[in-house]
């Protein structure tokens, strides 16, 4: 009866259908009888006596249980086949009434015999359907009463074993077994451990080999020790060049009435020091001299952070580099001749500026430059976007990742150069402007909103787009235009 049991339990979990079951157990009553559930001990090396002794069971009570299973089994098949029967005519019905409605739908008439024709096959379908229901209530019925006998046989089976007595020859056997498997085991586990090691030390002394390691020291600012505030004044001193180097922090440059220098600084060290106090530890970091000529603050300690607010005189400097590894700059009513500013991580953002040589570099950060008066600029910077709505004589921007926006409103340009790699460019220009425009893109497109303009070449190929343009006027400026992912936006000032 176990195998009756299983083929029962793959019922339940789906494995097997009720139709394949009951084939299951029609050979199975075909080829081994009633016996079948019985271990067959044919072929074993010792007595049936010696495995166990199996108390005598009641063959009445086992062949009625035999003659109920089969019934029921019989029944099942039964309501089956029925069923079968019944889900075809559904299906040669709804296949009617199918062909029924593409005929109506083909001929766009809704007559009279059609719809009657309709109605019957509907009635006809409910009608099985109602058959189909009581089918399949009476085979969950069959197949409850079934696995009640089938439990009812396990459960008499199960006692039956529970009372056998297993020989003491057996036992010893099974105790041998047990330890050849136990000792074949261990020895598997350790040939598996000495290969993994083996591997994992080939593994390790092949990257050995083939990778060159190099040393990196990465520096994070851990708990702030402490914060001080401190001002730095020059007074006695009219320097021309500026020199600024700081690591960490937020620097804007501002002018004012008065005739000094005064930085006013917020900081903060992390970390052990060795001075007093925090702020004999930061100005023992410091690098800070001035003459005449020139001005140099340092403050690249990667432990300090600063935030200072830079007061100039207002006049026209020859000269102003400042760098910064993080932070933020500002500059705002500055003006002078040579400018170079260099960010690594941060926002650049420039406002009445005045300048005759702009350099910006940076590499991950946003630059802005509004209200401006400058001459020539070059822009290099990695990922961020450039925006400018003032107009330089000279432009040069390179970008990788970003967008460029440029809202030239003076006709004072002469030459224009923007290049990027993944990011648009939006160029608007004043309508009296004249132009030699090369527009170049390789997987973007090119949309132009300019007037008056003359179509020199133009070309739409999948992967390489280009729009060459002219317009004759006074001022005439050279734009050169390049994207290879992004899309160039051309339209004039409004």
């Amino acid at each position: 009866m176990n195998e009756r049991k299983r083929i029962f339990d793959l019922v339940k979990q789906g494995v097997i259908s009720t139709e394949e079951a009951l084939v299951l157990l029609e050979n199975i009553a075909k080829e081994t009888g009633h016996n079948s559930l019985r271990p067959d001990v044919s072929k074993a090396t010792i007595s049936k006596k010696e495995w166990f002794q199996v108390p005598e069971q009641d063959a009445a009570n086992e062949e009625f249980k035999e003659s109920e299973f089969e019934e029921y089994t019989d029944q099942l098949s039964q309501a089956l086949a029925e069923l079968d029967s019944v889900n075809e005519k559904i299906a040669d019905l709804n296949q009617q009434y199918t062909e029924l409605n593409e005929k109506m739908n083909q001929e766009a008439l809704a007559n009279a015999d059609h719809a009657e024709e309709q109605t019957n096959l509907l009635a006809q379908q409910h009608q099985i359907a109602d058959e189909l229901a009581q089918l399949t209530k009476r085979k969950k019925i069959l197949e409850d009463k079934l696995e009640q006998v089938t439990n009812e046989e396990n459960q008499e089976n199960s006692t039956a074993y529970t009372d056998y007595k297993f020989s003491d020859d057996w036992k010893e056997q099974a105790s041998e077994t047990f330890n050849q498997v136990s000792d074949k085991l261990t020895e598997v586990g350790s040939q598996l451990g000495r290969f993994l090691k083996k591997s994992l030390k080939n593994v390790s002394q092949t990257v050995e080999e083939n990778v060159e390691w190099k040393s990196v020291n990465i520096k994070v600012p851990g708990l702030a020790v402490a914060s001080v505030e401190h001002v730095f004044k020059y007074e006695g001193f009219q320097p021309t060049i500026l020199d600024f180097k700081v690591a960490h922090g937020k620097v804007q440059f501002k002018t004012w009435s008065e005739d000094h220098i005064q930085i006013l600084a917020k900081m903060k060290i992390y970390g052990k020091f060795d001075e007093h106090d925090p702020l004999a530890a930061i100005l023992a970091r410091t690098d800070s001299a001035i003459d005449q000529d020139c001005l140099r603050f340092y403050l690249t300690n990667k432990r300090v952070k600063a935030d200072l607010e830079v007061f100039l005189p207002s006049k026209n400097y020859d000269h102003v580099a400042i760098k910064m590894l993080n932070g933020r700059m500002n500059l705002e009513q500055i003006q002078g001749k040579d400018f170079y500013l260099k960010l690594t991580n941060g926002d650049i953002s420039l406002n009445a500026f005045e300048a005759t040589m702009l350099e910006i570099e940076g590499t991950n950060g946003n630059i802005e430059i509004t209200n401006s008066i400058l001459a020539d600029t070059i822009i290099e910077t990695v990922n961020g976007n450039v925006t400018m709505d003032t107009t330089p004589v000279a432009t040069k921007i390179s970008l990788i990742n970003g967008t460029v926006r440029l809202s030239y409103r003076e006709e004072k340009l002469e030459k224009l150069n923007v290049s990027t790699v993944n990011g648009d460019i939006k160029l608007s220009l004043p309508q009296g402007l004249g132009l030699e425009m090369s527009a170049k893109s390789t997987f973007g497109s090119i949309q132009s909103r300019l007037t008056n303009v003359e179509l020199l070449n133009e070309k739409n190929d999948k992967m390489n787009r280009l729009l060459e343009l002219r317009k004759v006027a006074d001022a005439m400026a050279d734009i050169q235009l390049s994207s290879n992912t992004g899309t160039i936006y051309l339209k004039n000032n409004d």
